[in-house]
């Protein structure tokens, strides 16, 4: 009878054993996944800069050696040259502030405006991403505009120039419809709605558009990205006390970003 009061041991051991060799599995696997998409993010950050980049040189060559002599040309010369400047900003302003986020500096300062305010401050800057994409943006405000909100206005900003932005890029359709932006004050929380009208996010997706590094399984370079405007945004919702989610749209059409922050009326 000694050998079999030694099987719970064995069975303890072995058991133990197939616990750390699955978990050691499961880091591996997952540490593989996070370098495929560090070196998609390498690739993507490469072509998004080399772009601008490229386009600058070409351009600027041409402009000053006098190659391009009609003034309607140079000034559209000049407003694509303006236009990639702000595309190269905003790669490098979400590349800096991502980091920023993993360091735990990423917020600003919170300060007290008006939800008019508040309005006024973020929406030209969206109506300016969405007229480089063609696109309309349609502005809805609920709540007494005469609201005292505390917010950190350049985070907010932030997340929601990411969300239009996205809508943009992904959320184009045949019909044209505009991109919606809804500031809503509900109770405990003020709300802001980002809806497209576009194909919507597909179901496979859902679960990992919020990864860093990841574009929703767009790894063909069709739509312009390094796959950090989600995470950025999520992980700045939530240094605010909040959150960004991806809400069912109430028709079942398009992509539906929510961000619900903190009731911080002051």
């Amino acid at each position: 009878w000694q050998p079999w009061r030694a099987v719970p041991a064995l069975l303890l051991v072995w058991g133990a054993a197939l616990a750390a060799l699955l978990g050691g599995a499961a880091t591996l696997r997952a540490a593989v996944a996070y370098g495929e998409r560090r070196a998609r993010f390498a690739s993507s950050v490469t072509h998004e800069l080399r772009t601008p980049l490229t386009t600058f040189r070409m351009y600027a060559e041409m402009l000053a050696s006098g190659m391009v002599t009609d003034e309607r040309r140079q000034r559209e010369y000049l407003q694509t040259l303006h236009g990639e400047s702000e595309r190269l900003a905003s790669v490098v302003e979400n590349v800096l502030a991502y980091s920023r986020l993993e360091q735990g500096r990423a917020l600003g300062r919170t300060e007290r405006v008006t939800l008019a305010t508040l309005v006024q401050r973020l929406v030209p800057r969206l109506e300016r991403r969405a007229d480089e994409a063609g696109v309309a943006l349609e502005c809805a405000v609920r709540g007494v505009p005469e609201t005292a909100l505390l917010c950190d206005v350049e985070a907010l900003g932030q997340i929601l120039l990411n969300l239009v932005d996205n809508a943009c890029k992904y959320g184009t359709s045949a019909s044209a419809a505009p991109v919606e932006v809804a500031f809503e004050l509900v109770p405990g929380r003020l709300r802001v709605d980002v809806r497209d009208h576009g194909p919507g996010v597909p179901p496979a997706a859902r679960a990992s558009i919020f990864l860093p590094f990841d574009r929703g399984g767009r790894t063909d370079g069709s739509v312009p990205g390094i796959g950090l405007g989600l995470a950025l945004s999520r992980g700045l919702a939530r240094e605010l006390g909040g959150d960004l989610t991806l809400a069912d749209a109430p028709d079942g059409r398009g992509a539906l970003f929510r961000v619900d922050l903190p009731d911080a009326r002051g």
